[in-house]
């Protein structure tokens, strides 16, 4: 198996034909679907082919994918939030790489929900504000205020009350944090919007 690394990796500086059939042979195995995106990424243009290997993956085969994963399209990006993250790997760092590598308010104020697809959303939504901290989120407070609204129109169930008080908590860790720091976070310019989500 060590051969067969060396020649994914060096197959496309060798510039072989049949390039694309060798990779997409041994991208099914998880053994070899790193050296398969190295590949992939040297040869260049590669985020589609790296895309639709991690919509079939499975395992750390998929970690590996959504890692090298940008978000350049619309698919691309729905998909990271509402599959992105689903995996049988418990690897936070899959979720904030799906979730934190794009504009969650736009995504949020972009697309309309029904009560199904929200709870996919604030399932995922809750797992990253429990592995970071709410500050560490683009325009947190706004994609809190936006997903509390869209979860009282659309009536949301289980994930979506959790991701409500997930969001309650994250902003109570905050100022009780700045509170026993005695230290003024930016957090606090948003203290009207605060109050508003609590």
């Amino acid at each position: 198996s060590e051969e067969i690394k060396l020649v994914l990796l060096i197959a496309p500086i060798c510039k072989l034909k049949n390039i694309d059939e060798i990779l997409k042979i041994f991208s099914i195995h998880n053994d070899y679907i790193f050296y398969v995106i190295k590949a992939y990424e040297y040869m260049g243009n590669n985020n589609n082919d790296i895309f639709e290997l991690a919509k079939i993956s499975e395992g750390y085969g998929k970690v590996f994918c959504v890692m090298n994963l940008i978000p350049t399209n619309e698919e691309i990006k729905n998909w990271m939030i509402e599959e992105g993250s689903v995996n049988q790997v418990g690897v936070p760092e899959l979720l904030s790489n799906c979730m934190l590598s794009m504009d969650l308010l736009e995504y949020l104020e972009s697309k309309e929900f029904n009560s199904e697809e929200i709870e996919v959303f604030s399932k995922a939504f809750s797992m990253l504000l429990s592995d970071y901290g709410i500050y560490e989120i683009k325009d947190a407070i706004k994609v809190c205020k936006k997903l509390i609204s869209i979860i009282d129109k659309v009536n949301g169930e289980i994930y979506s009350l959790y991701s409500v008080i997930s969001i309650i908590y994250s902003i109570e860790a905050v100022l009780i944090d700045d509170y026993k720091t005695k230290r003024n976070h930016s957090f606090f310019k948003y203290s009207n919007d605060v109050k508003d989500i609590v």
